[in-house]
């Protein structure tokens, strides 16, 4: 039983704070790890700061209690107190990367924490970073947008070069199969940790009640057009509507860009009345905002990106108890078996868009409550966190357990 030992979880990411899918995985990481009689830390090094949090749990809530923070707007001297705070923990101690768009503090990481303080290292391998760099770089060339050509060169170039320290890491956690099976960790020690939750999952029905004068369908998490190939499905959406009276609503972060683009698309296609932006939602009412709508969407097309990523949201969508209609890409057919526990169609067609959402919405009263118990089923079974702890906390600190 490997108990007594320490997990720090270090990335440039604010992992404490806000409602990121990172911050999210890492607490329930950090709900695993304490469980099992561990201490966990996490270091934020940003811009302008670098912190240390010790993490405990009351009645499941996070406590995130500030050890120290340190303010510096010079780089080398963040560095320094970074070195500092590596050196302040026990030789028994794991250290697990949460990595970010900005590669160059992978060099750092291994730098302090492996080669000058030797302690084991760990990697969280959610995406592969150079595919959704270059999924970014679409249509964006160096004559009309020079600043923005070669800052996303400057990010692909240490995203390349980062995977060739790969061998530093004494081994590598994954969210999804195909990173599991990615060719350049083939060699090294890994497990596969699939998107996770914690929610208390009781069975929660929604059908169409008599008031309702469209069906809604939902969509929450980070927006991005191209990655969640809203596109292909907004296109969809503008022929079902000529034949059901359908409401599409998103929330979450949006960037300028891409609010530039729902906005054109919403016009492109004449859904100005039908398809809204709603803003961002707090990370604890996301649930209960889920419980409106009649069918959640995770409409990713097929890319690199998408293929070795595995999108997070579908645990929070699989414990609302509302329908889920999900696109065949990473490991979603693993988990979703179309009209048993959601609804699952090839990528990238906007006819195989139309049918399946025009299928949802006829046999809606007679399956959705089915479909949505088989689903907290599947969610409790494949997705809780308390499945992994043991799993989680033997890969982080057997070699201690070994040498006692």
């Amino acid at each position: 039983m490997t108990k007594g030992n320490t997990l720090v979880i270090v990335s440039s990411m604010d992992l404490v704070h806000g409602n990121s899918a990172g911050k999210h995985r890492m607490r329930l990481y950090s709900k695993a790890i304490h469980s099992k009689g561990n201490n966990v830390f996490v270091i934020h090094f940003s811009t302008d700061n670098v912190t240390k949090y010790r993490i405990d749990f009351k009645n499941d809530n996070l406590l995130p209690n500030l050890v120290e923070n340190f303010k510096s707007s010079n780089f080398i001297s963040r560095i320094f107190l970074l070195n500092r705070i590596i050196k302040s923990f026990p030789q028994k101690s794991s250290f697990l990367l949460y990595p970010t768009s900005k590669s160059y503090f992978d060099f750092i990481f291994v730098i302090l924490t492996k080669t000058i303080n030797k302690f084991k290292i760990f990697y969280e391998l959610n995406e592969v970073r150079k595919f959704s760099i270059t999924l970014d770089s679409t249509n964006i060339s160096i004559i009309n947008s020079p600043y923005k050509y070669f800052k996303i060169k400057y990010k692909y170039l240490f995203a390349v070069l980062s995977e060739f320290i790969y061998c530093k890491y004494d081994g590598f956690i994954t969210i999804s199969n195909n990173l599991l099976n990615y060719k350049t960790i083939e060699k090294f020690r890994k497990i596969r940790i699939p998107i996770l939750t914690d929610y208390d999952l009781k069975t929660s029905k929604l059908l169409i009640g008599e008031g309702e004068l469209h069906f809604r369908i939902g969509f929450t998490g980070t927006i991005n057009i191209k990655k969640e190939n809203l596109d292909v499905f907004l296109h969809a959406l503008s022929k079902v509507k000529n034949k059901r009276k359908i409401e599409f609503e998103l929330y979450g972060f949006i960037d300028e860009d891409n609010l530039t683009k729902l906005d054109f698309l919403r016009k492109k296609y004449n859904l100005i009345n039908l398809v809204t932006y709603c803003g961002e939602v707090d990370g604890k009412e996301v649930l209960q905002l889920l419980k409106k709508f009649h069918l959640l969407v995770l409409p990713r097309g097929n890319t690199l990106q998408n293929q070795f990523g595995f999108s997070t949201k579908l645990a929070d969508y699989m414990c609302s108890g509302i329908p889920t209609l999900v696109t065949n890409v990473s490991d979603n057919s693993l988990y979703i078996i179309d009209s048993i526990n959601g609804f699952i169609i090839e990528p990238d067609s906007v006819e195989a868009f139309i049918n399946k959402i025009t299928y949802v919405i006829d046999s809606y009263s007679e399956k959705a409550s089915k479909i949505a118990q088989c689903a907290l089923e599947t969610a409790n079974k494949s997705f809780n966190y308390s499945n992994y702890s043991s799993l989680l906390t033997e890969f982080l600190f057997l070699d201690f357990e070994n040498k006692k």
